[in-house]
This record gives structure tokens, C-alpha cells and sequence, in this order.
């Protein structure tokens, strides 16, 4: 008997409670995702999305909590998981660290801490492969201000580029 509860109780950890997306907009604290500058997305050339649309996907939570058909998008440049709410705004998790994983389009994402210079950083991770040993890729996107026109030299609009991955 106590075999068998052993079982049964790793067994309905592993399950997931599933919910509407409704649920996910009000039982978690978001943030509005806005520009913090001048200049609006059509004056600056590339994208700092990995995926330019929303997807319909999916969000797993430490709390073993399931979200389906939530619009979702990753903002490279600010490292951001964005989705639409039901008003169709957009806005970005303001608690990413409550996520096991985001599952939207051909993508998973895993919000993880990584070190640079001996400082501890978190951040979003593709996964490309999981397992015991488990490979990630982070995605690096820079922006390039405006550059004015100068003797010889002409205007060069705000830009969007995308780095080499890093693994």
C-alpha cells in the first residue's frame, strides 16, 4: 500500500492542472510592455522579436499550473515574454521567475539564471534540447541609435541586429 501511494503521489506531481488563459490574466501580476523612448517601432529598422506575431501557446509554472491559448511573443532586446490580454493589449510577465516553460509556435523557453563575470543574471533561454544534460540558446539583439546626416555622410536610421547565438 504504501508502494503503490508512493507512485501514485510522484505520479500526480508530474500532471498538470490545466486552465483558460482567462485564469492566467488574473492570478498573475503583469506589467504593460511600452517603449521607453521617442521613437516608435516603424522608425527603426529590424525587429527586436524573435517571432514578429503572436502565437497561441503555452505556459507551465512552478505551482504546476497549465495556461493554453495565450498569445505569446519573446522580445529579444529586453528580454521579455509578451502576450495579448483579452483586451488585446500587449504586455510582458512581470513575475518570469514563477514559469517552468512557455511553449508557442516551434519555440520552448525556459526562464533560468546564467553568470557572466562572476555575476549571477537571469534571463529567457530557448531550449534545444532537455534532458539530464540540456543545451539552451539565448538569442542577442543590439540597438544602434540614429546616426545624423554629416558632411559626406547621410542619416542612418535606429536600428535593430542580431548577434551570434550564444549557447
Amino acid at each position: 500500500v504504501f508502494f503503490l501511494n508512493l507512485i501514485s503521489s510522484a505520479f500526480a506531481q508530474n500532471e498538470y492542472q490545466i486552465q483558460q488563459a482567462v485564469d492566467f490574466y488574473r492570478t498573475n501580476k503583469f506589467r504593460t510592455g511600452e517603449w521607453n523612448n521617442s521613437l516608435s517601432e516603424s522608425e527603426i529598422d529590424g525587429s527586436p522579436y524573435l517571432n514578429d506575431e503572436f502565437v497561441n501557446g503555452t505556459i507551465y509554472t512552478n505551482s504546476k499550473q497549465k495556461f493554453i491559448d495565450i498569445p505569446l511573443r519573446y522580445n529579444i532586446y529586453n528580454d521579455a515574454l509578451e502576450f495579448k490580454n483579452m483586451e488585446e493589449q500587449i504586455q510582458e510577465m512581470a513575475t518570469p521567475e514563477i514559469l517552468e516553460s512557455a511553449e508557442f509556435g516551434n519555440y520552448t523557453m525556459v526562464y533560468s539564471p546564467y553568470s557572466i563575470n562572476k555575476k549571477v543574471h537571469h534571463g529567457f533561454f530557448q531550449v534545444v534540447v532537455s534532458g539530464e544534460a540540456s543545451l539552451y540558446l539565448r538569442s542577442n539583439i543590439l540597438f544602434k541609435k540614429a546616426e545624423k546626416p554629416a558632411a559626406y555622410k547621410e542619416a542612418v536610421p535606429a536600428q535593430f541586429y542580431k548577434k551570434p547565438d550564444t549557447y
